[in-house]
């Protein structure tokens, strides 16, 4: 088994729609903040945070990151933290789109009809003990300022995925 079969193996087992829910929510809600309530993340842009969040390392990495400018310095420091980005999007398309479904239903989240852009309904994301959970959320918040900057397009080529 390689690497990336195993480590999407393992998130198989951890990966939960509620926590799915909640991070789309707070990437949502820190996009939206970055570009002064102007817009929201596209759903293409929130099928890339769970395969980021869900992965110990970039989480790891990236938590603690300064929100200006983190990416690259995540980007720069390990590559190889991207490597099979492609695969885990496709692979955990379905927990993504499980999980925008109950941000819906739980009224975290809205979709803007006329953009097709994803919006908070509220400000504030409900709170967790858990520190492994409290990381990820961080690291969410971060990945919604850092994909609020640049254009869809740089961000594919920056993390070498396609849609």
């Amino acid at each position: 088994m390689n690497n990336d079969s195993k480590l999407v193996h393992e998130y198989d087992v951890v990966q939960n729609i509620a926590i799915g829910a909640i991070a789309i929510f707070n990437f949502a809600n820190e996009f939206y903040k970055k570009t002064d309530e102007l817009r929201g993340p596209s759903i293409a842009l929130c099928m890339l945070v769970l395969p980021l969040i869900f992965n110990k390392n970039f989480v790891s990495n990236a938590h603690r990151r300064a929100f200006n400018g983190g990416l690259y310095k995540v980007i720069n420091e390990d590559k190889s933290i991207f490597a099979g980005l492609q695969d885990r999007v496709e692979k955990m398309h379905g927990v993504s789109m499980r999980s925008l479904n109950l941000g819906f239903t739980s009224k975290l989240l809205t979709m803007d009809q006329e953009n097709f852009e994803i919006l908070p309904v509220r400000s504030k994301s409900p709170e967790f003990n858990n520190s492994e959970i409290k990381e990820m959320i961080s690291t969410s918040r971060r990945v919604g300022q850092w994909f609020s900057q640049p254009s869809f397009q740089e961000l594919c080529t920056l993390l070498k995925v396609r849609f």
